[in-house]
């Protein structure tokens, strides 16, 4: 039972990392910076999550190995608040109940 539910897992994020979309003219609302820390003592794990909030939608910029995107912290603390921009190429379906939200993939 785990090997095919991790099969339709994996297949279902490839699809979904593989979709893009391109918005126009999108104006940047808000950005979040949400970090995550568990564990104790010397066992410290630290996860930040980065939230673009846009007139089109909320986004998540992260890194997508798919698309091989690994500048997430480069183009979060590019992206200015209040600032409209001509192009954002993103890629996956939105929130649902299997996925996060859109993945940042370049804007400008």
């Amino acid at each position: 039972i785990a090997i095919p539910l991790f099969i339709i897992v994996f297949l279902a994020n490839l699809v979904n990392s593989t979709n893009t979309v391109i918005y126009n003219n999108v104006k940047i609302i808000d950005k979040q910076q949400q970090q995550l820390i568990t564990g104790s003592g010397n066992n410290i794990s630290t996860e930040i999550r980065y939230l673009v909030i846009t007139d089109k939608g909320t986004f998540i910029c992260e890194s997508n190995l798919i698309q091989g995107k690994f500048n997430n912290s480069d183009i979060f603390w590019h992206i200015k608040k209040d600032s409209t921009y001509a192009n954002m190429k993103v890629s996956g379906f939105g929130k649902s109940f299997f996925f996060d939200y859109q993945n940042i993939l370049e804007i400008n």
